[in-house]
């Protein structure tokens, strides 16, 4: 039996002997997570609260990135995106927490977000070490006793949901000081960039990367119903291997169950034909051994610019060798 080869169009050919390189998409890329990805699964953690659990503990993610990886802007978009139920601020102390723990309270507030977690301890070292006992309880059991009157008569607990950036240099030199709880409290997110020119590539155009994501509209009855199976809680696990390393893993569990219900409620509502098993396997690579790639896509005018020159250069080039074959 023999078989005819398809013959190749003269175009195509063309293509080829140019020395044209296929593209290469982010997925193709080791340890890569999209920013849209990224988004994503932190806009299911701001909702996670609404799922019914055994567990209340409102938990948070601390992400860890080099200067300039826009790990506080990544941050940021929650409070730009759900402004009504978070706060951003970096200048906590206690004396703020308290005044605001109606808000908390009654859930009006959600999540609090400190773009840069080291302000905390710019000041007086013992004020730094209550507040980060504050967000231990807040993330975590529920800060019930305050300093302002007898604890006996306190019936309302205060919870939010901690979502903080630092630098490399920071975590690592807090790191052995927050093992005896502090860890297990948060997902752990390490990032880095791809290429951090194309952030100087907007920058040189005037503008930002426009990050379309759907956003989650809450719903009125503050309600999301759990409807994971009994495998789907089990394939979750697997995701959250290498947090052990921050210490136990079943708040983060828990808290990673309620999130995948988020993202499955979500795409279902807004009939977004996407997998939540997917999103939260892209997502899981920054919660690994190795820091995980953002990948930004590039800005317009800069690829047109670049391949303009390449094309001027290698004009140049061949005109230049062609002059010298001839001599």
């Amino acid at each position: 039996m023999t078989t005819e080869a398809t013959p190749t169009s003269p175009k195509r050919a063309t293509k080829k002997r140019s020395g044209m390189r296929p593209k290469v998409h982010s997925e193709q890329l080791p340890n890569a997570i999209s920013i849209q990805t990224f988004l994503e699964v932190l806009s299911a953690m701001h909702f996670a609260r609404f799922v019914p659990s055994p567990v209340q503990d409102a938990c948070g993610m601390m992400i860890v990135a080099p200067s300039g990886t826009l790990k506080s802007q990544l941050l940021m978009y929650l409070a730009r995106a759900y402004p009504s139920s978070v706060i951003a601020d970096s200048n906590w102390h206690y004396g703020k927490l308290l005044k605001m723990k109606a808000q908390f309270k009654v859930g009006g507030i959600r999540s609090i977000v400190i773009p840069e977690l080291s302000s905390l301890y710019a000041g007086d070292p013992r004020t730094g070490g209550r507040i980060e006992a504050m967000l231990m309880q807040l993330a975590g059991e529920g800060s019930l006793t305050t300093n302002e009157k007898n604890s006996q008569w306190e019936r309302y607990e205060m919870r939010a949901t901690i979502f903080g950036a630092m630098t490399v240099t920071f975590a690592d030199r807090k790191h052995e000081f927050w093992q005896e709880g502090f860890h297990r409290r948060f997902f752990w997110a390490y990032l880095d960039l791809e290429n951090d020119q194309v952030l100087l590539d907007y920058l040189n155009a005037g503008k930002q990367a426009q990050i379309d994501i759907v956003p989650i509209v809450a719903p009125a009855e503050e309600f999301i119903p759990d409807t994971l199976t009994y495998s789907d809680k089990r394939w979750l696990r697997t995701l959250l291997l290498a947090q052990k390393d921050f210490g136990p893993n079943q708040t983060r569990y828990i808290y990673l169950c309620r999130t995948a219900a988020v993202l499955k409620w979500h795409y279902g509502r807004n009939h977004i034909h996407k997998d939540w098993r997917k999103t939260l396997r892209d997502f899981s690579v920054c919660l690994g051994k190795k820091a995980a790639v953002l990948l930004i896509p590039p800005e317009p005018l800069s690829v047109k610019y670049r391949k303009s020159q390449e094309i001027k250069e290698l004009r140049e080039t061949q005109k230049r060798f062609h002059e010298k074959g001839l001599k």
